[in-house]
């Protein structure tokens, strides 16, 4: 079965990066001699650790796994239609 991702332009670019990563062709540390550019956390903006992490997700779930994991879902504080109805919006005066 064929599962559609929607993923954002940030959600593409860190798999892009990631599988960069998995393919040798980034490191997630940067090497000591050149500590500028090019290192996965730097062009992600974030830390090593998140990274690791991201691409265990990877690794797991494929592209999936760079998906935020509060997508899609409602917040806790959504109101339903009915309960929004019942309450009174103060007017404003212009």
């Amino acid at each position: 079965m064929i599962r559609v991702l929607n993923l954002t332009m940030k959600e593409a670019e860190r798999y892009k990066v990631i599988s960069e990563v998995e393919g040798g062709y980034l490191r997630i540390k940067p090497a000591r001699q050149r500590l500028a550019g090019g290192e996965a956390g730097e062009i992600l903006g974030l830390s090593e650790r998140q990274v690791y992490r991201i691409k265990a997700r990877v690794w797991k779930e494929g592209a999936g796994g760079v998906i935020h994991r509060s997508k899609g879902k409602k917040t806790p504080r959504w109101l339903t239609e009915k309960v929004r109805d019942k309450i009174e919006l103060p007017r404003r005066a212009v």
